[in-house]
């Protein structure tokens, strides 16, 4: 088992040996988080177009400028 304290110690002392290696795994972290952030908008896109039709007549509607905001 660790303890909390010993963790945070190690990932410390990566950072400060492995400088390279850490900016590479929060560069691969961020590419993997942007790329599921745009399956995800993208599934929800696909999802609204399918299935909202008056969500689509609103946006018509508001293209037209019947809408006022």
């Amino acid at each position: 088992m660790f303890r909390h304290g010993q963790f945070g110690m190690h990932t410390l002392e990566q950072a400060t040996n492995n400088y390279p290696l850490m900016i590479g795994l929060m560069a691969i972290r961020f590419v993997i988080f942007v790329v599921i952030l745009v399956l995800i908008i993208k599934y929800v896109r696909k999802y609204l177009n399918n299935n909202s039709y008056p969500i689509s007549i609103l946006n018509e509607r508001y293209a037209k400028g019947e809408i006022i905001t």
